[in-house]
């Protein structure tokens, strides 16, 4: 809720995922703006270190990353301050990117680049799987969430993000607490 001060209101956690919706006021009427949940509640994707990376996703109503925060990670390479700075840094290149775009990691020195159906991030020096599995994290639990808002909505079809989710094959995953900011 910190990430969210006032006009902002998060919502309680949904019933069938570990994830909150966020909302602003239009008069009396909260108005749906974002998700938010943390990866490793419904893809617990494991790093080179053989434990799940966790990142804090906050992704719009129409399949955006508004923002991705790294929370905690245990990678043998990266646990100094500056290598977590460096995960950091490549998990905070999904704002923009929606769960419709196809991802692609690349090397370390190659430019971040987004079209409207491609994504290419630059990779980690000495950190290809662990960049692999931020990106696995973070996509597919955001294509279950997609997939989830594209049923619950009275419209399911034209919901944004379904596509994609279905194509993936996402599913309900472990319940969990609120995420943590």
């Amino acid at each position: 809720e910190a990430m969210f001060p006032p006009p902002w209101l998060v919502g309680e956690r949904l019933a069938h995922l570990p994830v909150w919706p966020v909302y602003t006021r239009n008069g009396q009427t909260p108005e749906l703006q974002n998700y938010v949940f943390e990866t490793i509640d419904l893809e617990p994707v494991a790093g080179y270190g053989g434990k799940p990376i966790n990142v804090l996703v906050v992704l719009d109503r129409d399949g955006a990353f508004v923002t991705s925060r790294l929370m905690s990670h245990m990678e043998p390479i990266f646990r100094s301050e500056s290598g977590t700075a460096v995960l950091a840094r490549f998990t905070a290149q999904y704002q923009g990117v929606t769960v419709n775009h196809q991802v692609q990691v690349l090397t370390p020195k190659a430019e971040r680049v987004v079209t409207p159906t491609m994504a290419t991030l630059h990779g980690i020096v000495a950190g290809t799987v662990t960049a692999n599995a931020i990106n696995r994290g973070v996509m597919e639990s955001a294509a279950q969430v997609a997939q989830s808002a594209a049923q619950a909505s009275p419209n399911a079809a034209d919901a944004p993000g379904q596509s994609r989710a279905a194509d993936r094959g996402a599913s309900d995953g472990p319940k969990s607490r609120k995420p943590t900011a």
